[in-house]
């Protein structure tokens, strides 16, 4: 019996880092990721939704700072519980830069890309391009997120709520 590969634009990009969030396990691949920093306490912007932390200067360029939980609304029950401890600072799509925050680090693991299987639809976020499956890690089955692509439609949404309200 064959079983068809299921093909993501990670193919070339096996190395992911794993990070923990709301007691669940996440994978990014390590090309979006810029750094990864201390958490830091964010400035609140007015008229932001909730999941969207404000902003914080990251050697003088000020950056938005988001929970994963803004994507993922399963999160947010679990997240009250744990400290916010790190932060994934990203490359966005148009050359931004973002703060991911998570609850903690696992380091950075491998994946072939045959090991990567179909998404399945655990957020609405997942569903828009965001999502591209999941693979079997040491530290346990993660969740392989595009942050780039959630950082696009956080924007999107930012700027169609900014258009409604002016």
């Amino acid at each position: 019996m064959m079983v068809a590969r299921h093909q993501t634009h990670f193919e070339e990009k096996n190395a992911f880092l794993l990070y923990h969030d709301g007691g669940h396990l996440f994978g990014t691949p390590l090309s979006q990721v810029k750094e990864v920093i201390p958490f830091r306490q964010p400035r609140k912007l007015p008229n932001t939704p909730d999941g969207y932390l404000g902003v914080m200067s990251l050697r003088g360029e000020v950056i938005g700072v988001v929970a994963l939980s803004y994507w993922f609304p399963s999160l947010k029950a679990e997240q009250q519980s744990v400290l916010m401890q790190s932060m994934i600072i990203a490359h966005g799509i148009s050359g931004e830069t973002l703060a991911v925050v998570v609850d903690t680090i696992d380091g950075v693991a491998l994946a072939e890309s045959n090991e990567v299987v179909p998404p399945v639809s655990i957020s609405p976020a997942l569903a828009h391009g965001a999502g591209h499956g999941a693979a079997k890690f040491a530290q346990g089955v993660a969740t392989l997120i595009d942050l780039r692509q959630l950082c696009a439609s956080m924007d999107a949404s930012l700027q169609s709520k900014s258009a409604l309200a002016g």
